[in-house]
């Protein structure tokens, strides 16, 4: 728990992400902390109330490691393919790369510019050979064996998002393929940090942590399984109070009840976990964006003894609640109409649509703000 911790305050300061990101024994170790479940419960304070999750663990210290990390986070290698090729003093150059940067150079692909390829990087490779002889000490990754072909990398640079889109996959493959699966590698992790019922804070920065990602790795989130996505639909309707609630203490147990009949009765607004509830539509909002079949999963219900799958009810009930709310977040039910709209376009999902058109009409009946969204964004798909 104390490494993780020390790795947690160093991810503080920006200057540290690379030398963390590039320590693949270190990746390993923070994705192996994410199946941590050993949660333990704050002592009882002077008048024998028992306390709540603590949060001082491994599993939530990873998480915020990870976070600050989440720009260097990437399924593909490019953010760390500048880095291995020029930069890393320990990376020993390799004339396949070199030859396949300067095919790449050349955009000939006849045997005759294969051949002249590789005799220029056999004849660069030996060159690099005698500077490593000459002077041991000096390592610039494939620099010294680039050589003029640095102008190729220097011109495909990307600054804005350090990354560099005009190489080809296969070259970035080759050289960053063991970082591309220490990133992959988080992912189960976080899928099994999403399932815990006992620490709030766990499952809120893994929703937060994967809202980060979504977008620069939309191809592997677009392969996410199905049960991310009722776990996440379940997220949306966890009460804040009660024995189903992340922080619930039990009053047989303690000598001041947290849990009254009057938290139970005050309503939706005052039942429900806003917090988790909006982290999810969030990240449900992301994951419908990136195409047509990730809005029709979402917006089906699980499958059922028939094999067939019905409407995800749960998820549609919530959304309609949340339309309507005042709690939580500034942008709560506009995340909720987003997320509306999203589903309402995939044409699978249309009985979706028709199980809550009354309550949706209601709704903007009742609010000028809400009646905009779902008479554009929604019922309008019906036609």
């Amino acid at each position: 728990r104390v490494v993780i911790l020390i790795v947690r305050n160093l991810s503080f300061v920006a200057a540290n992400g690379r030398f963390l990101v590039h320590n693949l024994g270190l990746m390993r170790v923070l994705a192996g902390s994410l199946y941590f479940r050993a949660f333990d419960r704050a002592e009882e304070d002077d008048r024998g109330r028992a306390g709540g999750a603590n949060n001082d663990n491994l599993c939530t210290h990873a998480l915020q490691a990870l976070m600050h990390l989440e720009s260097l986070l990437d399924t593909t290698g490019r953010k760390v393919f500048s880095d291995l090729l020029l930069l890393n003093p320990s990376y020993e150059p390799r004339a396949d790369i070199a030859l396949a940067l300067a095919g790449t150079s050349s955009g000939r692909t006849s045997k005759a510019a294969k051949a002249k390829a590789e005799a220029q990087a056999k004849a660069a490779a030996d060159e690099a050979e005698l500077v490593r002889c000459s002077v041991p000490k000096v390592g610039y990754g494939l620099a010294p064996v680039l050589g003029y072909g640095g102008l190729l990398i220097a011109k495909n640079f990307d600054h804005r998002n350090e990354s560099m889109s005009a190489i080809p996959d296969d070259v970035v493959e080759t050289l960053t393929a063991p970082h591309a699966r220490a990133a992959l590698a988080l992912l189960p992790a976080l899928r099994y940090s999403l399932d815990s019922t006992e620490n709030h804070a766990s499952v809120s920065q893994t929703m937060e942590l994967m809202t980060l990602m979504v977008e620069e790795n939309q191809a592997v989130f677009e392969k996410i399984p199905d049960s991310v996505l009722y776990r996440l639909t379940d997220l949306v309707c966890v009460p804040r109070a009660g024995p189903e609630s992340f922080d619930y203490c039990d009053p047989v147990h303690n000598i001041v009840s947290r849990v009254t009949p009057l938290k139970l009765s005050n309503g939706y607004d005052s039942s429900i976990d806003v917090d988790l509830r909006d982290r999810s539509v969030d990240l449900l909002v992301k994951l419908t964006a990136i195409g047509p079949d990730m809005k029709r999963r979402a917006g089906r219900g699980r499958l059922a003894p028939s094999g067939r799958h019905g409407i995800n009810s749960r998820l549609y009930d919530g959304l309609i609640a949340m339309l309507t709310c005042r709690t939580g977040r500034h942008d709560s039910a506009q995340l909720a109409g987003v997320l509306l709209s999203n589903l309402a376009v995939a044409p699978e999902n249309r009985p979706g649509i028709q199980y809550m058109e009354g309550r949706l009409v209601n709704a903007a009946g009742r609010d000028a703000s809400v009646s905009n969204t779902v008479l554009n964004g929604i019922l309008k798909w019906l036609q």
